[in-house]
């Protein structure tokens, strides 16, 4: 897991630290170690929700942006070199078109979204596009239900 802007530190090597940003750091500081383990609190569906992490492959280039963020601008941001019109989500399965398309308000961002070229295809839409980002590629025959 990494840390996105908004994530909450509730403990730091098992002393609770809950809200107390002068404990995190007397923890952190006191720490005999080179090294601490950060428990952290992500409120994906809490409002304001948090932003998303968009992983451009093969690349490698990554950046957190809030969501509704134009796709364009977030490969821009990071510095990515778009290749083709449409990039397809490894998790979901979706296309997006990089000029129209945004980060998506619903994203589950306890994965980042990673997008990868598909040259050649279209953007189709989803069946929800509402949930999570779009929906979970299954591991199912076309019209049945996994059981």
């Amino acid at each position: 897991m990494w840390v996105l802007e908004g994530d909450e530190i509730i403990a730091v090597d098992g002393v609770d630290c809950r809200a107390n940003i002068e404990k995190i750091v007397e923890c952190i500081q006191g720490s005999e170690s080179d090294s601490v383990t950060l428990t952290l609190s992500r409120h994906y569906l809490k409002v304001p929700k948090g932003p998303v992490k968009v992983v451009f492959s093969p690349s490698g280039n990554m950046v957190s942006v809030p969501r509704g963020t134009p796709l364009r601008k977030a490969a821009a941001m990071a510095n990515e070199i778009l290749v083709c019109e449409v990039y397809k989500e490894a998790g979901t399965g979706k296309n997006y078109e990089m000029s129209k398309d945004e980060a998506p308000q619903a994203w589950d961002n306890t994965m980042p979204m990673t997008l990868v070229p598909a040259p050649g295809e279209t953007k189709a839409k989803a069946v929800d596009d509402t949930l999570y980002g779009g929906t979970r590629v299954m591991d199912s025959a076309p019209g049945t239900l996994p059981r």
